[in-house]
């Protein structure tokens, strides 16, 4: 079953055939993984799914499954249906996509369920055949004890972008002023300065962000 896991298509590649798409396979009990990247951004998303148990008949499926790739554009094309259908429904796990996993790998298609439990509407999405990129390696050593550690409100950031993209910047540069004395002696980030410039009309911006305290 699928849900927040489908906004991964965003990080999905526009060039590459295999990077076009968004990688889906089991993470454990009841939860499912989502992988996308452009090459310059790799996203994983995992979520916890309602027991497959109180999903439509039709729909259950284990979630040990064999990892299938579906394109962005498909992937929008669920997040759409299950929006439609949906849309108010008060059983949490009508809000999620169903995957007959099962199914998945008897052909080129992904049989996708989506349902309010009056009108249900199956389409099948295609496969897209090939092999993805070893994305692990990267995940783990991103996992390594960073230097520092800190946080933003995500809201800040969508702000920050906004503003750069509206001056017409081609890019954001970020740095981290920090302070010693930290977790272990560590360093603590005690200010990021985010600078954008439009470097055809000289226009620039200089946002400086207060980290969030992170115990």
């Amino acid at each position: 079953m699928l849900k927040h896991t489908l906004a991964a298509r965003v990080f999905a590649s526009k060039n590459n055939p295999i990077l076009q798409g968004v990688r889906f396979e089991a993470a454990g009990e009841n939860r499912v993984r989502a992988v996308a990247t452009n090459t310059h951004i790799l996203a994983v998303v995992e979520e916890t799914v309602p027991d497959v148990a109180d999903a439509p008949a039709k729909a259950k499926a284990g979630m040990d499954f064999e990892p299938f790739i579906i394109s962005a554009d498909d992937c929008q094309e669920i997040e759409t249906l299950r929006h439609r259908i949906a849309r108010g429904t008060r059983l949490p796990v009508l809000e999620f996509a169903f995957i007959n996993t099962a199914k998945a790998k008897d052909n080129g298609s992904v049989p996708v369920i989506v349902t309010d439990l009056e009108k249900t509407v199956m389409i099948r999405v295609p496969k897209i055949e090939g092999e993805f990129p070893n994305w692990k390696g990267l995940v783990k050593m991103a996992e390594e004890p960073p230097s520092f550690h800190t946080a933003f409100d995500p809201d800040y950031l969508i702000t920050i972008c906004q503003l750069a993209k509206a001056i017409g910047a081609a890019q954001i540069d970020m740095r981290i002023f920090d302070q010693q004395g930290g977790v272990d002696g560590g360093a603590v980030p005690k200010m990021v300065v985010f600078d954008a410039a439009n470097e055809g009309d000289g226009t620039t911006a200089k946002m400086l962000v207060m980290p969030r305290r992170v115990e």
